[in-house]
């Protein structure tokens, strides 16, 4: 009877050892009680070459720099579109943009029909039936903030979904962006926890020149690379305003990503929207939880926007959803995992110029490979370990890379879960035109 009641001590011993060690290891979930604030930061337009710890010589985020040597970066993070609406909407969904149907920006859409003041409008929205980023926070228990600064996302598009507040700009700069914030300030660190959403939009163009961060040049092209990267330390500066105004060090988890980079003339154009190279699709993605038990440091393996939402419902501690494209980080951040599994991931952009042909562009990566089928058919293939600048086309004389990679892309298309394409109608005047005029949405 003795070793009997001695066996059960030592299984119950056991029991709540292996309980104990499960609530306080790296991976596991915070408890539901105690979870921390959550701000999710996207910075349009900022491609993640030109920021130093991504190994830009220039220090053009001092700020965002410190944050990542205290947090996670991943070295290898990729959009799934260089427009705005679609690529973010892969993030609020885990749905690549030929999936949920978000396919352009609102510029694109106006160029589908002729130009004419108040002009309506026909424009994708994500499908209600989607479970968004702002909803599975609400689910959670958190109140939701959201402030954009780029018209594509708001409440047109269903980016609003599952938000208490909603606020969206065109372009009026960081300060509009943090003044809302501080509006309600006492509001949101009134709540017992709160989740906010800030879309930053001052390094897309039209191009300032930021003081004390600008560096004039004699290139007209230089110049206009010096102006971009004022911008970026302008943006920085404002995040560091927040952070500190909220005490953000304090019980609260950051991520920091991009919804695609910008072209700077590296094959030929400026700009984005137009091409699926490296320079518009590599973005920054970092998870900054300091005294959370993440781990610290780079993680290399490919990673996509479409995982940042498993990555933050597991975190919160809601049930997976199998449909889900993307998956969970939290095992590589939190340091149970070390190495991710090798996946093929994808990009899409249609062609907002509109020819009569509604052409697409196509991209799959895979370890070190890039593929990329552009608006004319042409086929490009690189090794983004040896040409990281994607300098040198590898299809001419490639054996079967570039068309297992294309085979890829379609085989996941014709399989995948499309859902059915939802969609608004609005009106825009001659002055809201002419502003999107100047932020080279509408020529």
């Amino acid at each position: 009877m003795k070793v009997k009641n001695n066996v059960r001590l030592l299984t119950l011993l056991l029991v709540l050892g292996v309980s104990i060690c499960l609530l306080t290891a790296p991976g596991c979930r915070p408890d539901r009680s105690a979870l921390p604030n959550v701000v999710v930061i996207v910075i349009d337009t900022l491609r993640a070459d030109h920021l130093p710890f991504y190994g830009y010589p220039k220090n053009t985020a001092p700020f965002l720099a410190k944050l990542a040597s205290q947090g996670v970066l991943f070295e290898k993070a990729y959009a799934t579109s260089s427009l705005t609406a679609p690529s973010t909407a892969s993030l609020f969904t885990s749905f690549y943009p030929f999936q949920h149907g978000v396919v352009l920006n609102i510029g694109g859409t106006i160029k589908l029909r002729k130009m004419a003041p108040k002009l309506k409008v026909k424009l994708n929205k994500i499908p209600h039936e989607i479970t968004t980023l702002g909803e599975i926070f609400k689910q959670a228990g958190y109140s939701t903030y959201g402030v954009s600064d780029n018209i594509n996302i708001g409440d047109k598009e269903a980016f609003d979904q599952g938000f208490d507040k909603f606020s969206t700009f065109t372009y009026r700069g960081a300060p509009a962006i943090n003044q809302q914030v501080k509006e309600w300030a006492d509001e949101i660190k009134s709540r017992e926890r709160y989740f906010l959403y800030l879309h930053y939009m001052d390094p897309h163009q039209p191009f300032f020149k930021r003081e004390p961060w600008y560096h004039k040049q004699d290139d007209p092209r230089d110049n206009q690379v010096a102006m971009y990267d004022s911008e970026i330390g302008y943006v920085d500066q404002h995040i560091r305003e927040l952070y500190e105004l909220f005490n953000w060090s304090e019980n609260t988890l950051i991520v920091v990503t991009s919804d695609h980079g910008e072209e700077l003339w590296d094959h030929g154009l400026k700009g984005h929207g137009y091409s699926l190279f490296r320079e518009v699709i590599h973005v920054p993605l970092m998870f900054y939880y300091p005294g959370g038990q993440f781990s610290t440091g780079t993680i290399k393996e490919n990673v996509s926007l479409i995982d940042v939402l498993p990555t933050l419902n597991e975190f919160l501690g809601l049930p997976p959803d199998k449909d889900h494209e993307g998956i969970s980080l939290l095992p590589q951040i939190s340091g149970s995992e070390l190495q991710l599994p090798q996946r093929f991931l994808f990009a899409h952009l249609v062609d907002h110029s509109f020819s009569e042909k509604m052409a697409e562009t196509e991209s799959t990566l895979y370890e070190n490979w890039h593929f990329i089928k552009n608006f004319s058919g042409s086929w490009y293939l690189y090794n983004l370990k040896l040409d990281p600048g994607e300098k040198y086309n590898q299809q001419v004389g490639d054996h079967g890379i570039a068309r297992q990679l294309f085979a890829r892309y379609r085989r996941f298309k014709k399989k995948c879960r499309i859902f059915k394409h939802d969609s608004t109608s609005f009106y825009l005047d001659e002055k809201q035109i002419e502003k999107l005029k100047t932020l080279g949405y509408v020529k």
